[in-house]
């Protein structure tokens, strides 16, 4: 069997994939979609790096397979979306391999103090989207921007990796709330105009808010 179709059969039965989104949430409707994500151990070829995989993604339904390795790196971000796959209610989960079940038996040690800064700060974005505004950092400096562009033309590092360079260098850098005046979907547009707020927003900043909660709590019962 080629390595290419060793890769899509473990795409086919990943070592995890589990429901995401509003049904996860309970927040669903009869036509919401079917989310799904999850991941698959590589082939020896991908793991020695003979051959290249991040993720694959597919339509109908809604379906994002990740590269092991990706995936880890996503937890140890952490990313909010793989964080809560790991702590999904077993009727959630579609898919589970025995490398799987004990990714979720060992769960507890991919939070940090950091996963509640995460959560947090995501609720914190989408309360500015509940109030119709946006958060601008103060205006870069000639110099600093220099250095910035230094970082990219010396070390050339991925668009990743430079965003979490450019977000670190500017956690420090005052910071202000103003209107946003851009496009908005035509439902949280209606959602405005009838309720004086984005109703959907609002409910995944209080959903993050509790995740962020849990985490921390997890995070202190084990040290």
């Amino acid at each position: 069997m080629t390595p290419e179709a060793m890769l899509e059969r473990a795409i086919k039965n990943p070592d995890l994939e589990v429901i995401i989104g509003s049904r996860l949430y309970g927040t669903s409707r009869p036509d919401s979609d079917l989310d799904l994500r999850g991941f698959c151990a590589m082939p020896s070829a991908y793991l020695m790096g003979l051959r290249r995989f991040e993720l694959k993604e597919e339509t109908d339904p809604d379906r994002v397979i990740w590269a092991a390795s990706v995936f880890f790196k996503h937890l140890l971000k952490p990313n909010t979306q793989c964080l809560e796959m790991l702590w999904a209610p077993e009727e959630f989960i579609t898919r589970c391999s025995p490398a799987g079940r004990l990714l979720l038996e060992n769960r507890e040690i991919f939070l940090s103090k950091n996963s509640f800064r995460v959560f947090s700060g995501f609720a914190c974005s989408e309360m500015r989207k509940v109030r119709g505004t946006k958060l601008v950092v103060e205006k870069r400096k000639h110099t600093e921007q220099e250095i910035i562009d230094q970082i990219r033309n010396v070390f050339h590092p991925p668009k990743m990796d430079m965003d979490e360079v450019i977000r670190i260098l500017e956690q420090y850098k005052s910071k202000k709330e103003i209107p946003f005046v851009g496009r908005i979907g035509a439902k949280r547009k209606a959602d405005i105009e009838k309720f004086g707020y984005s109703t959907s927003n609002a409910v995944h900043a209080i959903r993050l808010l509790g995740e962020g909660i849990i985490c921390i709590s997890l995070y202190c019962s084990r040290i």
